[in-house]
């Protein structure tokens, strides 16, 4: 006796689909993570700074996007937040957590990403502080500060 799949061939369409989405999603999520130094690739290609890149120069040329990663926790009540920014930087809305631990964790640190545009050339200081908004006047538990010189 032959058994039917009578959603057999939909279940295969449904996975071929998922799976081209998600390669295409993956593959339009990869970066060039940079050490301070000269942005090389395509001028819409990312530059990803972290905290070791620290107080050195990132060069940039404009239409490319700088991420800044950063580590945070945000169950602290703690964020970064722009302190000063070059007038050729654009910053691409709210700043970005992910959690590094497993699904579900509460209170757990991670990353947080602040993105920015390059509109023109010139040189200025990117500087971030890591606040809690409500405590006006308090100093910045870190700071974060690169040179960035757009070419």
């Amino acid at each position: 006796m032959r058994q039917s799949h009578r959603y057999g061939w939909r279940t295969l369409l449904v996975m071929i689909t998922l799976a081209a989405l998600s390669m295409t999603f993956l593959s339009g999520c990869a970066q060039r993570t940079g050490s301070g130094g000269t942005a090389t690739g395509p001028s819409d290609e990312a530059v990803v700074v972290t905290e070791t890149d620290a107080d050195t120069v990132v060069t940039l040329s404009p239409g490319q996007t700088l991420d800044v990663v950063l580590e945070a926790n945000p169950s602290t009540g703690y964020t970064w937040a722009v302190a000063s920014v070059p007038e050729f930087l654009r910053s691409q809305g709210e700043p970005v957590f992910a959690s590094e631990a497993a699904s579900g964790v509460v209170g757990a640190g991670g990353k947080q990403t602040l993105e920015f545009s390059v509109t023109a050339t010139g040189k200025g200081t990117l500087s971030l502080n890591y606040v809690r908004p409500w405590e006006t006047g308090a100093a910045p538990a870190k700071t974060f500060r690169i040179e960035v010189e757009s070419k």
